[in-house]
């Protein structure tokens, strides 16, 4: 089992991409939003850091600007 980590505005979309990335997506947890898209890559670059896990591709820009970005983790049992 691995565990990957990243960033998404969308987080449903970005669930239903990378489902077809990855095999047997499981246990995704997400965190509370971010103010800024800055603000969810310090996070994601700081926990990759802290945990050696590997990222993914940061989600699509939201439709607005101002819209939240969160941060995520998922297991899963390799790419396709």
């Amino acid at each position: 089992m691995a565990t990957r980590i990243g960033i998404a505005a969308d987080l449903e979309e970005r669930k239903w991409e990378l489902e077809k990335e990855f095999r047997e997506t499981r246990n995704w947890k997400m965190t509370k939003a971010f103010a800024s898209k800055k603000l969810a890559k310090d996070w994601l670059k700081n926990k990759a850091l802290e945990t050696k896990l590997k990222t993914v591709a940061d989600g699509k820009p939201p439709p607005r600007p101002n819209d939240k970005w969160y941060g995520f983790s998922f297991d899963h049992s390799g790419p396709f």
